[in-house]
């Protein structure tokens, strides 16, 4: 490869990240503004010539939620792409991902209790068959305490469990396979 093109791919994904950072914006600050959607490009030179690709494209509702985002590879094709729904509460009820040929790869839907907690995600392929389901329950204080993931027959594959201090600050993430065997585990120390 030749030094400006290893240049310029270090520049692309350079400015990637320092937009992606600085363009983060709140949620309350793009329903505020009404920003209905936001677009970022990424212009080269090489040799004298100037090469401009899409590099993100995200849509927003009246609420400020995220409703599509496309993000593409550094030739500015399409690399993932995803849609989203969401109710009055403004809670996610549906997502669905798309391949980069645009054809439905996945289609997600969130279901929650009556204090706005995410109890149960069912993921469909793009037949419409049930292919995985996540059920999560929580503690008296709001907390997640454990995420078991199920196959489209109700067969468990994974558990997650959380644990939690006297302060609600999570000190253990376990995950185990179906069988309760130990796949990792995280622990997490706080100083007061």
């Amino acid at each position: 490869m030749r030094l400006h093109t290893i240049r310029n791919i270090l520049i692309f994904f350079l400015a990637l990240f320092y937009i992606a950072t600085i363009s983060a914006q709140s949620k309350k600050d793009l329903k505020k503004n009404k920003v209905k959607s936001y677009k970022q490009v990424y212009t080269s030179m090489e040799n004298g010539k100037e090469t401009t690709v899409d590099v993100l494209f995200q849509k927003f509702d009246g609420d400020g939620n995220l409703i599509e985002e496309i993000n593409y590879d550094k030739e500015g094709k399409i690399k993932t792409h995803f849609t989203a729904v969401y109710d009055k509460n403004g809670d996610k009820t549906e997502e669905q991902n798309f391949a980069e040929d645009g054809k439905l790869k996945k289609k997600k839907v969130f279901k929650y209790n009556a204090k706005g907690d995410r109890v149960e995600e069912n993921h469909f392929d793009p037949t419409g068959k049930l292919i995985e389901k996540v059920l999560i329950s929580y503690n008296a204080n709001g907390d997640k305490t454990t995420e078991i993931s199920l196959d489209g027959s109700n067969n468990t594959l994974e558990k997650k469990f959380y644990v939690y201090d006297k302060k609600g600050m999570v000190i253990q993430e376990k995950k185990v396979d179906k069988n309760g065997v130990l796949i990792e585990e995280d622990r997490y120390t706080f100083e007061y």
